[in-house]
């Protein structure tokens, strides 16, 4: 509460709601293209790891799998197309979570 004294600059924009509203507006009009980017990035990301035969089965760790499916889709927002494909980066972006 007080940080936000501190970096607006006075109280009054803390009990004002246009802030919420400017910020609301503003996302709102990103929001469809994050959730657009975030879709083709797992669609990829899960044909990739699981596969796509349907005939036989695939034995893989769920674990591990799953954790690289977020690291490439969250690097998709942090280091951007190509680099979020790339195996090694998101290896060392997965390699930061606690097991």
């Amino acid at each position: 509460m007080d940080s936000l004294d501190w970096s607006s600059g006075n109280r009054q924009y803390f009990l004002d709601p246009w802030p919420g509203l400017v910020l609301k507006r503003d996302m709102n009009s990103v929001l469809e293209n994050l959730a657009v980017a975030l879709n083709n990035e797992l669609q990829f990301c899960f044909t990739e790891k699981f596969g796509t035969k349907t005939t036989e089965w695939t034995e893989l760790d769920t674990y591990e799998t799953l954790q690289m499916v977020i690291a490439q889709g969250s690097s998709r927002f942090t280091v951007g197309l190509p680099l979020c494909k790339n195996c090694p980066i998101s290896r060392s972006s997965s390699d930061l979570n606690p097991k």
